[in-house]
């Protein structure tokens, strides 16, 4: 899922079989949603559909696993095309209008200068661990968080990527959110949730995390003292220092904020949450 702004985004999911792949767009908050799925149904090929970023309104990439690693638009997500990004891709992540990253399986870290239209192994990194999600504070500075405990960072633009060290190396981390050069969480399997305030060089247990064994699937933090996470049935918000569960037994396998008044959830079977004034 992606914004580009509070009124208009995208949301992709989809199994591998033909046909089954399902690209979303709005245009007035997630109020209404058309199909852009189309295109890509066209190409009958077995692709699921990880995650989706665009660096401008008419400019967007999906990541996904199968016979394509990746997909293009250079129309707002009315056509798409496919695009080798070497290898499946579960992250991606633009971090100016014409620079972005993207990684997946075992040492495949690429980077695009041009949109997304496309793609060059950047600086080969010694994990055999799949890497899951992203966050970027600056151009220059980064995590990649993913399997048995993988955390890598940059702070030179991508240029050398460097390993920090988690609590448990059995962790399989899931999602990642920084607030700024310093102060960041994540969360993984077992019900982890994990805080930083030194730029991920050392890493403790959050503050009230609530027991949840099956593990968190996505977390965000829009300020010190505000943030969400979810399980694959359950959403948490945190506010001045408690996580509460939210009302529902709807949980999220995404989430994202354009500002901290204006958010959206998106879990299994079609479901969308808004969060908005």
């Amino acid at each position: 899922m992606f914004f580009i702004t509070t009124q208009e985004g995208w949301v992709v999911g989809g199994g591998f079989s033909q046909g089954q792949q399902l690209v979303l767009h709005t245009t007035n908050e997630g109020l209404a949603w058309q199909d852009q799925s189309q295109t890509i149904r066209n190409l009958n090929k077995n692709i699921h559909l990880n995650k989706v970023c665009f660096a401008d309104k008419d400019h967007g990439f999906i990541v996904s696993n199968g016979d394509y690693s990746g997909l293009y638009t250079s129309d707002g997500g009315t056509t798409w095309a496919s695009k080798d990004v070497s290898n499946d891709k579960y992250a991606i992540l633009f971090t100016s209008t014409d620079e972005g990253w993207s990684a997946g399986t075992v040492y495949t870290i690429a980077l695009t200068t041009n949109e997304g239209y496309s793609w060059t192994e950047k600086n080969r990194v010694s994990s055999a661990n799949m890497l899951r999600a992203i966050c970027f504070v600056a151009t220059s500075e980064g995590w990649f968080v993913g399997d048995l405990g993988e955390i890598l960072f940059t702070n030179n633009d991508g240029i050398t990527w460097t390993k920090q060290t988690p609590p448990d190396a059995s962790i399989n981390f899931t999602g990642v959110s920084f607030l700024n050069t310093l102060e960041g969480y994540m969360v993984g399997s077992s019900g982890v949730i994990l805080h930083t305030t030194n730029e991920g060089s050392s890493w403790t247990n959050g503050t009230n995390n609530p027991a949840e064994p099956a593990g968190y699937t996505c977390i965000k933090f829009v300020s010190s003292q505000e943030g969400w996470a979810s399980t694959s049935s359950h959403l948490y918000r945190y506010l001045n220092g408690s996580w509460v569960k939210q009302p529902g037994n709807t949980g999220a396998n995404d989430l994202f904020f354009v500002d901290p008044l204006h958010g959206w959830a998106v879990g299994s079977g079609g479901s969308i949450l808004n969060c908005y004034p």
